[in-house]
This record gives structure tokens, sequence and C-alpha cells, in this order.
């Protein structure tokens, strides 16, 4: 039999499944031994009085959970049996080591979660999907990237491994394992891609109301309190908000600020409100303007600064003394701007931390009842909002020719 070197460093323990031999080894040396496919690896550093070992590879897995015989599956042993499989090839699957044809992998994956059967957590470190299905629109600085970026951040103080989903490959979610679910979903088609999975954790962000997932947002009906009050505050009465489409978020912020406006006694005629549905935003802002508003509500991260500059820099008109604004705020360019813009901020930070919160528990306790989390937000009063002009802004706007 043919034999390959390794070099192995001084109190590490390796042991062949197949001979059954275990090596101790004093010093870092150069061995040799027989060319094995099936190696546990031991990876504690051996104590002379105790020789515990902590496995990190595949080996016989404890679980609880039922397989639909009613019996439990003790191992990747039962398994391997109940699928008709090698016990490597379910490893593989498993641990998402090596080739396995697609339709293997299915077999045994769809095995595994009919039966509610799940790697042990001590041997493997948890795999989570992250699903984003408008990465076609996201733009640099926009609340998607940073969301991402904070929730990597978070993932990795988990020591969890993330499998990234977009509308170019989502329909591929469920053909890997994986112990949950983070998903930044607007499209009907991504959450019933999402209800297909089963024993599965799942948690939206910024969208609730789905009544079978966990969500945490930001209350964005707050967000619109707040501008509306601010507005009120400086003496505005007709006012118009911009958003990128009709989702959770924009209907919150309308309920919020349309609440405001009722309470002081103001008709709804005088809250205008334009969508762009992700595109060119130049016209959906003359037909507000046209409808001659003294304050604008910027409703998106995204939107906020391509807004600014259409106004500013394309129709001309002067911020804030033809029209205060208040967008969302984007760090490290809202408070840059000319002039500094008043904002409502969603504590991006905060809002992973309870996703990875949350999902982490449900992970660890086997409960996948839907729990729903809210999170403040605040507004951020720079120089973007003062007292409303006098006369018509149909006069003013001088677009560029």
């Amino acid at each position: 039999m043919s034999a390959s070197p390794a070099m192995f460093l001084l109190g590490f323990r390796y042991k062949a499944i197949k001979t059954r031999h275990i090596i101790t080894l004093k010093n870092p040396i150069t061995v040799k031994f027989p060319k094995i496919t099936d190696i546990i690896y031991y990876s504690e550093i051996v104590d002379t009085k105790a020789t515990k070992l902590s496995k990190r590879s595949s080996g016989p897995n404890k679980s609880d959970s039922p397989n639909p015989d009613g019996k439990k599956l003790s191992s990747i042993y039962d398994l391997a049996k109940q699928t008709g499989l090698s016990t490597s090839t379910i490893s593989r699957v498993l641990n998402q080591r090596g080739r396995i044809s697609e339709k293997t992998r299915l077999q045994v994956l769809a095995a595994a979660r009919e039966a509610g059967f799940k790697p042990r957590a001590a041997v493997r470190r948890s795999t989570v999907a992250l699903v984003v299905d408008r990465m076609r629109y996201a733009v640099y600085g926009g609340f998607v990237p940073v969301m991402l970026s904070q929730l990597i951040c978070e993932m990795a103080r988990y020591d969890i491994t993330a499998e990234v989903y977009t509308e170019d490959n989502v329909e591929q979610l469920g053909t890997r394992f994986i112990d949950g679910v983070i998903a930044l979903t607007w499209d009907q088609q991504t959450l019933e891609k999402l209800q297909s999975l089963q024993s599965v954790p799942i948690v939206l962000v910024n969208r609730l109301g789905v009544e079978s997932f966990s969500s945490v947002a930001t209350d964005h009906a707050l967000g619109g309190r707040l501008a509306g009050e601010h507005f009120l505050k400086h003496g505005h009465k007709k006012i118009a908000f911009i958003a990128e489409e009709d989702d959770w978020g924009f209907e919150q912020r309308i309920i919020g600020l349309r609440d405001v406006m009722t309470a002081a006694g103001l008709p709804e005629d005088h809250l205008a409100v334009g969508l762009t549905n992700h595109q060119p935003l130049h016209q959906t802002l003359i037909d507000l303007l046209e409808q001659n508003p003294t304050a604008l509500v910027i409703g998106g991260e995204d939107l906020t600064i391509a807004a600014i500059y259409e106004l500013t820099n394309v129709l001309h008109i002067k911020v804030p003394e033809e029209l205060s604004i208040i967008g969302m705020e984007v760090s490290s360019v809202s408070e840059y701007v000319n002039p500094p813009l008043t904002t409502l901020a969603q504590p991006l930070d905060q809002l992973a931390s309870e996703v990875l919160s949350l999902l982490n528990d449900s992970i660890n306790s086997n409960d996948n009842a839907p729990r729903q989390v809210m999170i403040g937000t605040t507004l951020i009063e720079r120089k973007s909002v003062c007292k409303p002009r006098s006369g018509d802004l149909a006069e003013i706007v001088k677009p560029s020719v």
C-alpha cells in the first residue's frame, strides 16, 4: 500500500478508523502512514494524565430528533442505513465537503430534514444562509450593502459560516445543509421559497407581518411620526414623501406621517406620495413638486443621495430655503452634504445584533416559533429643515437643459 508523508505538531493525536491505531507524537517529526480515506482528526492537545480528546470532524453524532418511524436517529450511521448510502457520503453532504452529485445531496438533505436530524454542533460550525433578493438595486452606502456588512460582522462574533443567496441563485437554497436563514427579502417568490424549507429557523430583516417567520425590524411608523412632528414644528403643512416601492417599510412610514398630520387637523391631500419603482427618479420628483409641497421626506437610504443630487444640481432647488428635506441616514455622507442633512437613522448595528441573537437562540433551542422584535429609530437634526417658503414651488423649479 502506498504511503504519504505528513507533519504533526507536539501533543496532537490522530486516529485512523480503518487501522484503529492511535499515534502519539512527543516532538515535531515527519512520519508516514497508510493512505486512508476516512480519518477523524483530534485537535485538542494531549493531557499527559488524562487523554480526553475533542472531535473536529465526522463521527457518530448524537441527536434527539425522531425519524418518521418514531425512532431516534442516534448517528450518521442510522441516517446512512435509512438512505442506503455510505457513512462517508452522509458525512460529506452534511459537512459540505467533497464532490457529491446533486441527486445524492438532495436525497440526504431531504432525509435529514424529514427526520429533524442535525449534525452535532460540537463537530461543525453553524452555517446560515444570507438571502438578499434585491442586489441588482443595491447601491454603495445604501441599506443592503451596509446591512450585509453589519450582519457578517455579527456572524463572525458567533463563529457562524455564511452562504450568500441573491436573486441569481436563490433557487439553489435548500440544496445544502443550513442551520438557519437571515433574509432581506422583498419579493413574494423568495418568501415562497423560504416557506418550502422545513425545520429551519428563519429571521426576516425589516419586514414584519409574515406570520410563519421571525422578524427583527426598525419602527418605521415611529420614523414617520418623528419626521411629521419635526416638519410641523417648523410650520410645514404640505408634505411630500418619495420612496422606491410600496413595501412594508413604506407603508409604516406613511402610517406614522399621516397620523401626525391628521392629529394636527391637516386634510389628506396635504400629503403627496410618489414611488419611483426603481426607475430614474426625475419624473417622480417633478410630479411631486407640481403639488407644491414645502417639505419632503425621502424614504430610503439608497434613494436619499440620488434625490438630493437631483433636487440641487438638476432642478436647482435651494435646500432648505425653497424645500425642507428629511432623508434617511447614510453614514459618513449625510453630515457632509450641503447643507448637512436632517435624517431618520436606523440603528443598523443593533438591528444586526438582534437578528443574530434571535437566530442563534432559535438554532440552539430547536425552537422555530415565530418571534417579532421591534427596535427604535431616531431623528438626527442638522441643517436641511427651516420654516416654509412663500410662493409657488413650480415657479422656482428650473430644470437643467
